[in-house]
C-alpha cells in the first residue's frame, strides 16, 4: 500500500464518520445515506484494483516477501470492508428499517477494515 492510497483510505474514513456525526432518520429513508455509501464504497473498490494491479505487478520474489504479504493482507481488508458496504446498501435497497444506530454501527465496522488498511 503506497502513501498515495493510504491518504485517500484516510479520506474516506473522515468522509464517513463526518458524515455520520450529521445522521437523521430522514436521511436514511430518502435514499441519501444509500447514496453515500454507494460513493464512498466506488473510491474503496478503485483503492483496492489499483493495490492488486501493484501485487500483480510485482516480481515473483517481491509478492513472497512481506511486502507482498501486507499487500495481499490490504487487498483482503479492502475487499472486506466492500462486502460490508454493499450489506448496507441491500439492506438500505430493500427498504429494510435501519436505525441511525444501526447504520452508525455498520459505518463503524468499516472504518476499523479501513483502519486497518492503513495500519497494516
Amino acid at each position: 500500500m503506497n502513501n498515495a492510497r493510504r491518504k485517500e483510505i484516510k479520506k474516506q474514513i473522515s468522509c464517513i464518520e463526518v458524515n455520520m456525526d450529521w445522521l437523521k432518520p430522514e436521511m436514511i429513508s430518502d435514499g441519501r445515506v444509500k447514496e453515500f455509501f454507494e460513493s464512498v464504497k466506488s473510491e474503496i473498490e478503485s483503492i483496492c484494483s489499483d493495490e492488486e494491479f501493484a501485487y500483480d505487478n510485482m516480481p515473483e520474489g517481491l509478492q513472497c516477501s512481506m511486502r507482498g504479504e501486507t499487500a495481499e493482507e490490504c487487498i483482503d481488508l479492502l475487499n472486506e470492508a466492500i462486502d460490508l458496504f454493499d450489506e448496507i446498501i441491500d439492506e438500505l435497497s430493500k427498504g429494510t428499517e435501519m436505525s441511525v444506530e444501526d447504520v452508525k454501527e455498520k459505518a463503524s465496522d468499516i472504518c476499523s477494515l479501513l483502519d486497518d488498511v492503513i495500519y497494516a
